[in-house]
């Protein structure tokens, strides 16, 4: 029985040292957090502006570049900006014609084609035209060769519109029934090798390409 209790004895400062090494782990790991205090919030903390990109033509792949110009281009000339041939170019009419729609707007005058300008020029409301605000409204002038082409087309009773030298769906539709009828590429675009073409038909020979 001796033996035994002597035994126990001889154990416990191992069972003592093992439980205060506990001790300080438990109380290294637990310092941080006594007392931790977080830096103070401002009252007034200034909140993040989210960042909105304008959607310009020029960040656009090729084929979508090309469709947005074409419709903000349609647009235009069917709001009486001159904005020339629907091409989905991007030329000095086009940026002029977005100028002036742009200042018309009240909107930043930059002539740059993006998808916000188009989005604007669909769904804003009162809609703005050529002749909207001023108290001398701009008088679309229309594109000297679109007037030419329309005169050729209604020659050829392919049009029936207005001579007025706007590039709209009227004339574009017009073009490519002329181009469709005579076997050409239909791309309904302003050209002119295209007037040029028109001017050599006569009224009788409106037919003689036709598709069968």
């Amino acid at each position: 029985m001796r033996v035994k209790n002597l035994a126990s004895v001889k154990a416990e400062p191992g069972r003592i040292a093992l439980l205060a090494l506990a001790a300080v782990l438990f109380w290294a790991l637990a310092k941080p957090a006594v007392g931790l205090t977080l830096p103070p919030v401002p009252e007034h903390a200034p909140v993040p502006t989210p960042l909105v990109l304008a959607q310009a033509v020029d960040s656009m792949p090729d084929q979508m570049r090309s469709a947005t110009i074409r419709a903000i281009q349609e647009t235009l000339n069917e709001k009486g900006f001159t904005a020339g041939p629907v091409d989905g170019a991007m030329g000095p009419r086009t940026r002029s014609a977005i100028r002036d729609y742009q200042r018309k707007a009240g909107l930043p005058v930059d002539g740059v084609a993006s998808k916000d300008v188009l989005d604007h020029m669909k769904f804003a409301r009162p809609e703005v035209t050529a002749g909207t605000g001023s108290t001398a409204p701009k008088q679309a002038a229309g594109d000297p060769l679109t007037r030419d082409v329309q005169r050729e087309l209604l020659r050829l009773g392919y049009y029936d519109g207005a001579i007025d030298g706007l590039y709209g769906p009227a004339t574009r539709q017009a073009i490519e029934r002329y181009q469709y009828d005579h076997n050409k590429s239909v791309t309904g675009n302003v050209g002119q090798p295209l007037l040029e073409e028109l001017r050599g038909m006569t009224p009788g020979q409106a037919g003689s390409g036709l598709r069968t």
